[in-house]
């Protein structure tokens, strides 16, 4: 038998803690929202931003998939509040990926 590789301390704890969890209605002010994925394919996330004064000051996920992915969409949220929209656009898949020690898929 396979054994599924262990998730991390960090995957795990935002799992059992997720924060930034939820979002706003669509339509409100000052609020962007982006998906990726589909239900279909085992994994979808909608992440929204909150803010005004070019500085993101608040975000919020709602996910559908893995511990990975619950943690990914968690850790991508907090780390959103306080940036401007040039250091969020600079956030990529591969720093959540070392961060939480998951693979980049």
């Amino acid at each position: 038998p396979v054994m599924a590789a262990a998730y991390s301390d960090a995957v795990r704890m935002r799992c059992r803690e997720p924060r930034r969890a939820g979002g706003w209605p669509d339509g409100a002010a000052h609020v962007g929202t982006g998906a990726t994925g589909s239900l279909d394919a085992g994994a979808w996330t909608r992440l929204q931003v909150h803010g005004a004064g070019g500085v993101i000051d608040d975000a919020r996920f709602r996910v559908f998939g893995c511990s990975a992915a619950v943690a990914s969409a968690s850790f991508v949220a907090d780390a959103l509040v306080g940036a401007t929209p040039a250091a969020a656009r600079a956030l990529d898949a591969r720093a959540v990926a070392e961060a939480l020690a998951v693979p980049t898929e």
